[in-house]
């Protein structure tokens, strides 16, 4: 199978779904009208439909067609996600731009934040501490998409949302590594603290601290590709559950538990 090709007609495809000239429940053309307009076989189309559908972009119906389906976020994030992880990210590099987005979050926070962000925070924190495992990880994802909440910067978020695929992959990594735990785990509190403190300095510094103990405490998998790392981890663990269906969970349970304060404001 021609990948590359299969890949440019996605991004094609889903560039149009993305941008509205594709509206959600509208029909996709044939699979000959699609093959005739990139100039490729069927089969390369039906690929290519195989991709999108994993995405979340479309949704075949046996005898009616291939439709498009609601761009969610769900979807945004396995789309970037997946791109990001062909591009072969290390964990350093993911690291690096964790700190730059997550440090700048949690300093906006502490000065942004209100009572209801600071409530989430803590309850958020108190399901964290306890957990373990995969429950770990979800609930180690929800916390930091909190603090990005709580910085009231829709752009930080949806930067952080599309990185979450690789965010849990470092995550599951860090889980089965006692040191690395024993280390980086006391700096939630210690950040939620700063954030209730009105403290940008020190909420900055405990998140920056927080994500630096994989630089120091990986070893050579620091310079390895997280979805690798992940990988392994999943096996060693004998999960069944793959990264993006970590990621639906959390996004599906925090959307539930904003709605009713989104339509209220």
């Amino acid at each position: 199978m021609d990948a590359p090709n299969a890949r440019r007609i996605t991004q094609t495809v889903s560039d149009d779904i993305v941008s509205g000239r594709l509206q959600p429940g509208e029909k996709l053309p044939s699979e000959r009208t699609l093959a005739a307009r990139f100039g490729v076989g069927r089969p390369l189309i039906r690929e290519a439909l195989r991709m999108m559908d994993e995405l979340g972009l479309i949704q075949t119906h046996a005898g009616r067609g291939t439709f498009v389906r609601s761009v969610s976020v769900t979807g945004m994030h396995r789309q970037v996600g997946m791109a990001i992880r062909r591009r072969g990210v290390t964990a350093a590099q993911l690291s690096e731009a964790r700190i730059t987005l997550e440090s700048e979050a949690a300093s906006l926070a502490a000065t942004r934040g209100g009572p209801s962000d600071l409530d989430r925070l803590e309850a958020a924190l108190q399901r964290l501490e306890p957990s373990e495992g995969i429950e770990h990880v979800k609930l180690d994802l929800a916390f930091h998409l909190a603090i990005a909440a709580a910085a009231h910067n829709p752009v930080i978020e949806m930067m952080l949302e599309s990185i979450a695929p690789l965010t849990v992959a470092l995550m599951t990594r860090s889980v089965g590594d006692a040191e690395v735990m024993d280390r980086s785990q006391p700096y939630h509190r210690i950040a939620l603290d700063a954030i209730r403190r009105r403290d940008p300095d020190a909420a900055r510094a405990a998140i920056e601290a927080h994500l630096r103990v994989a630089g120091e405490l990986y070893g050579e998998d620091y310079q390895r590709r997280v979805d690798s790392l992940a990988q392994r981890a999943m096996q060693e663990r004998g999960s069944l559950t793959s990264l993006d269906d970590i990621v639906t969970a959390v996004l599906v349970a925090r959307d539930a538990e904003l709605s009713p304060r989104r339509v209220g404001s």
